[in-house]
């Protein structure tokens, strides 16, 4: 049987209602989000549920607040995470992108629950507080040109290369503004992240010492931790480490080809959005045996989808 990887994926791909039928639908989930929620209720002293799957919110208004978002976005993947292992699909590998290492963090055993949720939500605070307004957006395009356009791309940053010709970019909200606008006109495909600091950019300096002294204590991780911004393994995720999945950019294509070198896997993407499967399924060489499995959509299908998921995985 080919090994099964636990994908987490990070800020960028949520909405309202994300994971809302699996909660209704499956104990194993809703157990592990409510468990999530309590602690961060006693932390904020509200419920981050109540405010995910507010009826008066539609999946298309943006889920875009920070403190809401970083660990609630955490929150989605550790009940999925629980949810398959709750159905006996057990993981080989994890592998975590931007905020997703902390969900392969836990799922490994690096650190606990209970003190990521917390560290979480002080990170959102601390950039709240310290970081300046900017934002991410993907494009569809070889990274080459920031090099090659230094003009348009000046004070922006490299955020990640997701798969050849698919990058993103780093930078405050007015040169956003002019290279999307640029990118536009050109007809190559770009689309602005749900996101409101300069995450994998010099823009997230400030809160270094921070971060740093609020990160968790770690141990070794009990199943190989491959990690995005790494571009492969990592034997040991310390502080350190999570300092940089935040402020280095994510090269989930390098992470994916060490994976694949591995042999043939079982991609299991537990994202909000399917994003990471989209990305190993586009990455992968012609000829791989490897196979991709996604499971939450903003297009709904969430138990059809996790059934497939589950006959795929199981087979």
């Amino acid at each position: 049987m080919k090994p099964i990887v636990f994908m987490y994926s990070g800020q960028g791909a949520q909405y309202f209602h994300m994971g809302k039928e699996l909660f209704d639908k499956e104990p194993a989930f809703r157990q592990a989000l409510t468990a999530c929620d309590d602690i961060v209720r006693a932390e904020v002293g509200y419920s981050l549920i109540d405010v995910m799957y507010d009826p008066a919110k539609k999946k298309s208004e943006p889920f875009d607040n920070l403190e809401h978002t970083h660990p609630g976005c955490f929150m989605i993947g550790h009940a999925m995470g629980r949810l398959m292992r709750s159905k006996g699909v057990q993981p080989q590998y994890v592998m975590g992108y931007s905020l997703g290492e902390w969900n392969a963090a836990v799922d490994a055993g690096v650190m606990t629950l209970d003190a990521v949720l917390r560290s979480l939500i002080q990170q959102a605070r601390l950039f709240m507080r310290v970081a300046p307004e900017a934002g991410m957006m993907a494009i569809l395009a070889d990274p080459k040109i920031m090099q090659e356009r230094p003009d348009l791309f000046q004070d922006s940053w490299l955020g990640g290369v997701n798969f050849p010709n698919h990058f993103c970019v780093t930078a405050k909200n007015d040169r956003l503004a002019i290279i999307e606008k640029t990118l536009v006109a050109e007809d190559v495909i770009c689309q602005k992240l749900p996101v409101h600091r300069g995450f994998h950019s010099p823009l997230v300096e400030m809160g270094k010492d921070e971060y740093l002294a609020n990160c968790p204590p770690t141990k070794f991780p009990s199943l190989p931790f491959y990690s995005g911004v790494a571009g492969g393994s990592v034997d040991m995720p310390d502080a350190r480490h999570f300092w940089q999945a935040c402020r280095e950019p994510v090269m989930f294509v390098e992470t994916a080809a060490a994976m694949e070198r591995q042999g043939a896997m079982r991609y299991v993407d537990l994202g909000p959005s399917g994003t990471l499967a989209n990305f190993v399924k586009y990455g992968l060489k012609p000829g791989s045996q490897s196979e991709t499995f996604s499971i939450l959509t903003p297009f709904g299908r969430e138990t059809n989808m996790f059934e497939k998921a589950l006959a795929g995985l199981r087979g």
